[in-house]
């Protein structure tokens, strides 16, 4: 097996909020990267900032993942394989979950109007909840919290500009 070398061209697939900010990691530690994005204006800003990019995503089998963790080592201080292709999204799913009712009750308790923006969509979170639900129930688990808890963030979403950071669900609840 080969270690992927920095001089090595590097594609890198998603470069909004956490794939920008990886890519441009990887670019500073030496590797060439491309950077593919579905949003024109996310390759912009992108290519304005990096000289020619691109990305590692996650690969499924563990000979795989030894072979690019010289590149995961740039991007996280952790790195975990969860599993097959999937996996991955399926555990960001579950975990913006529990972020996200964790959320909840923590803005119950404070029920204050400080300013928060953690740079995270609203919607966003509710689209990994729902993900989340989905990849709960499939296997056959009772959600009934989960639910609940998606439920709301969805009438928050309903409610709330557009553009919401998750973290005004805190100010959506007390004004209800």
């Amino acid at each position: 097996m080969t270690e992927i070398r920095p001089d090595a061209g590097i594609g890198f697939i998603g470069l909004g909020k956490m794939g920008g900010p990886m890519s441009l990691r990887l670019a500073e530690a030496g590797y060439r990267v491309r950077g593919y994005d579905v949003s024109e204006a996310a390759l912009r800003s992108w290519a304005g900032r990096v000289p020619g990019a691109a990305a590692a995503a996650s690969p499924a089998a563990a000979a795989e993942v030894r072979r690019v963790r010289p590149l995961l080592d740039v991007l996280g201080s952790r790195v975990l394989h969860v599993g097959d292709v999937g996996a991955g999204h399926a555990v960001k799913a579950l975990n913006n979950l529990l972020s996200a009712t964790h959320l909840l009750v923590t803005s119950e308790a404070m029920a204050a109007a400080a300013a928060f923006d953690s740079g995270f969509a609203l919607r966003l979170m509710l689209k990994d909840m729902r993900i989340a639900l989905g990849i709960a129930e499939a296997a056959g688990t009772e959600c009934r919290l989960s639910g609940a808890a998606v439920e709301l963030w969805a009438q928050a979403a309903a409610d709330l500009p557009a553009d919401a950071d998750h973290t005004e669900i805190a100010r959506w609840l007390e004004s209800r």
